[in-house]
């Protein structure tokens, strides 16, 4: 009974504190807006002849909040509408992001220039300066999404020959596949799911491994589209197999994702591994969000996962997000494969995500443990890429060799 209690209360207790986190976001996403709606009025619409006020303002906040309505009350609107302002809100967001950039750099400088020569402003402020700005400033964000987004939709196959010094009998080499970070909903949609299992076909594989994020949080999208079928259509010896992402968990609903997955064909490992045909084990994490979205649900220590595995047989490990290298070398993992970082997805994020992980991209080894990070293929919120492309990768595996593995 009093355990029931405390469970109760630790599940009140997250479900206040996530709320008062998402009300502190929604509020910081609004002043960020309205910096940059005051800024783009200033800098550019008021010097339009003839524009009101009062139809920008309006048109603004239409954009602005699109992505937030399709997110918050997204389930009580009709599905094309809410797939309108998902792809339109999503744009927004880069938009944004640059804007801030550019505005906030803008200003910045401005008012060091303007310190520095004791208050006498550097530019002369005249509608001539800042509607130039201004223009410049938006041309510049409409070149950079048009970019990102015809960069976004053409993947790459990035190919890997590794050695692992385990010997596996019947087994010299493995063709293995990796998808990662597909983020299927109504942006990245059954047609470009399909485009990716062509891809992966095409490679004639083994094994395929997913690790994380395949459903971008709301599943309505995946079953409407039918994408379970789509995806049934992977083709590998040696089966697919996957473990849940952050945002299997975002949408609250990661039971009827894994039931989705499973029904698809695909094995949803979650803290736990399976011997593949006696030849290597495959061990799949847990994503660390399963505590803030499943009842306070901790994941398992790795050493705790693999209490009953031979580490004389060859050990691949999924884990979404490219972390506790250390832990996996010390467990005796041969190759751990991961995704999440889209290598920052947007320019300059990658200087952010390389110092926030150990390797954010990408091959690194350390004794004789390897990791192999996917930039992803599909995109989370703006469906562009900037400084980066999305891939699927393309692992080839030599057994019984202790020769240094790198990529070619």
């Amino acid at each position: 009974m009093g355990k029931n209690i405390c469970a109760k209360k630790n599940n009140f207790l997250q479900k206040a504190a996530y709320l008062i986190v998402v009300c502190w976001l929604l509020c910081v996403y609004f002043v960020l807006n309205y910096y940059i709606g005051i800024s783009c009025w200033n800098y550019t619409m008021q010097y339009l002849e003839h524009f009101s006020a009062t139809f920008y303002w309006i048109g603004f906040w239409m954009l602005a909040c699109s992505y937030v309505i399709a997110r918050l009350v997204g389930k009580i609107l009709p599905a094309p509408v809410v797939a309108l302002l998902t792809k339109v809100g999503a744009y927004w967001l880069a938009v944004m992001f640059y804007l801030i950039l550019i505005y906030g750099l803008w200003d910045i400088g401005c008012f060091f220039f303007s310190w520095l020569n004791q208050g006498v402003p550097v530019i002369t402020a005249t509608a001539y300066y800042f509607s130039s700005f201004g223009k410049i400033s938006l041309t510049l964000v409409g070149l950079l999404l048009v970019y990102g987004s015809k960069n976004a939709k053409k993947p790459v196959v990035n190919h890997y020959r590794i050695a692992i010094p385990k010997r596996t009998y019947n087994l010299q080499t493995m063709n293995i596949v990796v998808a990662s970070d597909l983020h299927l909903g109504d942006i990245i949609n059954k047609n470009r799911l399909k485009r990716m299992v062509e891809m992966v076909n095409e490679l004639n594989p083994d094994l395929v491994l997913m690790p994380g994020d395949i459903i971008d949080e709301d599943i309505t999208a995946f079953s409407k589209q039918n994408m379970g079928e789509c995806l049934s259509g992977i083709k590998a010896k040696w089966g697919v197999y996957a473990v849940p992402g952050n945002h299997e968990y975002l949408g609250g609903n990661i039971k009827e994702t894994v039931l989705c997955l499973e029904k698809a064909g695909i094995k949803v490992l979650r803290d736990e591994w399976l011997k593949v045909e006696d030849l290597f084990y495959i061990i799949g994490r847990d994503d660390p969000s399963g505590r803030h979205f499943q009842g306070n649900k901790m994941r398992k220590n790795l050493r705790e996962i693999m209490r009953d595995i031979d580490e004389t047989v060859p050990m691949i490990l999924l884990n979404h997000r490219p972390i506790e290298l250390t832990e996996a070398l010390q467990a005796g993992v041969d190759l751990q494969v991961s995704g999440h970082t889209h290598k920052g997805q947007i320019f300059p994020n990658q200087f952010i995500t390389s110092l926030l992980f150990e390797q954010d991209w990408g091959y690194y080894k350390k004794d004789s443990f390897q990791l192999i990070v996917s930039s992803g293929f599909g995109t989370w919120g703006p469906p562009i890429r900037i400084g980066n492309k999305p891939e699927i990768v393309n692992i080839m595996v030599t057994f019984n060799d202790s020769s240094y593995s790198a990529k070619p």
